[in-house]
């Protein structure tokens, strides 16, 4: 019968964790490096598109239409230059893990099987970015639902605003910080999104 030998992974603490880190990005800092600036400049190509905009607007009047034409081109560049950003980000987590797992992989190979998946990684993103407005949503209608009936209670509109301050001090003061504890324990869990993808 087959046994492994392996002794099992002991749970790693915060020091082991950055010193390991440190260590792999000091040893592959040139790769890693090429690759953050590619994600950064994919990043950063569509708001750079935005840059002649005002100067539309200060030396002449635009056409309305052609505009509002450039509106979805630019939402277009937007998708796949994030998408693009994405997938160089997912590339290093890619490299870091073949790493650990001392299966280590060059930036080419990592792209090459990187890049077909540019859209589950932006879907992926997208579905998390509608994940975090449905949480804020749910929270700002509750907000509103209990503010709707502190209001339906008092009768004088002096003790309606008296009434709406002193709630949403007690949201500052109480509810605020629980709500936000809850929802930095949601996003840590999928904050990481790009790792599963990645390896």
């Amino acid at each position: 019968m087959f046994q492994n030998k392996t002794p099992p992974i002991k749970p790693l603490n915060v020091e082991n964790v950055f010193s390991a880190g440190l260590r792999i990005y000091r040893d592959n800092f040139k790769s890693y490096f090429g690759v953050s600036i590619r994600a950064n400049l994919w990043f950063l190509l569509p708001f750079l598109a935005l840059i002649p905009v005002p100067l539309f607007f200060m030396y002449g009047q635009p056409e309305n239409l052609l505009f509002l034409l450039l509106i979805p081109i630019w939402l277009l560049l937007f998708l796949y230059c994030s998408a693009k950003s994405i997938v160089n980000s997912a590339i290093i987590a890619r490299l870091v893990f073949g790493e650990l797992v001392n299966q280590p992989e060059t930036v080419r190979e990592a792209r090459r099987i990187m890049a077909p998946k540019i859209w589950a990684f932006f879907l992926a993103l997208f579905l998390l970015f509608l994940m975090e407005m449905g949480i804020w949503l749910c929270f700002s209608m509750v907000i509103g639902i209990i503010a709707g009936i502190i209001t339906a209670i008092m009768e004088d509109p002096a003790q309606q605003i008296v009434g709406i301050l002193a709630f949403l001090g007690l949201i500052v003061i109480i509810l605020f910080p629980i709500f936000l504890n809850f929802y930095l324990r949601l996003l840590i869990r999928f904050f990481i999104i790009d790792i599963p993808l990645a390896v």
